[in-house]
């Protein structure tokens, strides 16, 4: 069932530089949730749960829009300390800070395209910001299985100018 666009929320917000370890998947996205469940096995093993480091996640394109073989999505958990794991593929980097346009959401991944397609479309036309050069971030609030799918909530901060 579509989402009313008219109930999306969006504040303007600044952000830190925030270090990130992240394990990047590169490929067709409906591999996605097997890059997921290597980074699962990592936190697990390196004693960083949801918990204790914030968890996001960088979307570089639409995956409708690029060939998935050139499709990029880095799933990352807040770290203070440098990282780098060759068994896992894991690294460090920063997400930039910045401002942001942040646009709260309850409800599954598969309705994600509602809120990001308002963001970019609806919200950026009417508003007049200008994109930066920056991946979209997802911050994950509250997952499953914490919370049924339909329950999830997440932050989406679209880099503005």
């Amino acid at each position: 069932m579509p989402i009313e666009q008219e109930k999306f929320t969006v504040s303007i917000i600044n952000l830190p530089d925030i270090q990130v370890a992240t394990l990047r998947h590169i490929g067709d996205p409906n591999n996605v949730m097997t890059t997921v469940g290597k980074f699962i096995e990592w936190r697990r093993q390196y004693h960083t749960p949801p918990s204790v480091s914030d968890t996001y996640n960088l979307l570089y394109a639409d995956p409708d829009d690029v060939e998935p073989q050139d499709y990029q999505f880095d799933i990352c958990a807040q770290t203070d300390q440098p990282i780098e794991n060759q068994d896992y593929g894991v690294f460090t980097q920063k997400i930039a800070g910045g401002r942001y346009a942040m646009l709260k959401f309850t409800g599954p991944d598969s309705q994600l395209s509602y809120p990001l397609s308002y963001l970019y479309g609806t919200w950026l036309e009417q508003q007049g910001h200008e994109l930066r050069d920056a991946p979209c971030v997802i911050k994950r609030i509250k997952m499953f299985p914490d919370v049924p799918h339909h329950l999830t909530e997440i932050e989406i901060l679209l880099p503005i100018n």
